[in-house]
């Protein structure tokens, strides 16, 4: 094999294990949005009451626009959150920075379920919205850059 035809194999080779990298995730099947119109339809100018696997409580109210308002752990955090590549994704900057997460979703037997997109091998859903509430009647504050309340 020439270094050339040998160069070439190990591209390809490189570009297949990175392609499989990317679309690596839960088992899909049954029930997973996969699809940004059906993400955007689970979460766009909605409210979703979740119970998180390690016990605690989240709300988090998605606008229409992509903004989002955040309350976990008594404190109340702003920021973004859109669809891509079958993802529902968020920014809180002064949470995170500019690091993204992102979440697969899945319409399950208890409800809707969020994945984590960087952990391939879960055997549960990082959390599960116990509440779909339409629009933001919890009124949580679009603006709020982490502002807690007093314990």
């Amino acid at each position: 094999m020439s270094f050339r035809s040998s160069s070439v194999l190990l591209l390809t080779v490189f570009a297949l294990s990175i392609t499989g990298i990317a679309l690596a995730g839960p088992k899909r099947g049954e029930g997973w949005l996969t699809s940004d119109s059906q993400i955007e339809g689970a979460v766009s100018d909605a409210t979703h009451v979740r119970s998180r696997s390690d016990g605690s409580d989240e709300i988090e109210y998605h606008s229409a626009d992509g903004k989002v308002a955040y309350l976990w752990d008594g404190c109340l955090w702003s920021g973004e959150w859109w669809v891509s590549q079958e993802q529902i994704c968020y920014r809180y900057p002064s949470l995170s920075g500019d690091m993204a997460h992102c979440f697969y979703l899945r319409e399950g037997p208890a409800g809707l379920e969020y994945w984590s997109v960087e952990d391939s091998e879960a055997t549960r859903p990082l959390a599960l919205v116990e509440s779909l509430l339409d629009g933001n009647p919890r009124d949580l504050v679009m603006d709020s850059g982490g502002r807690c309340q007093e314990t």
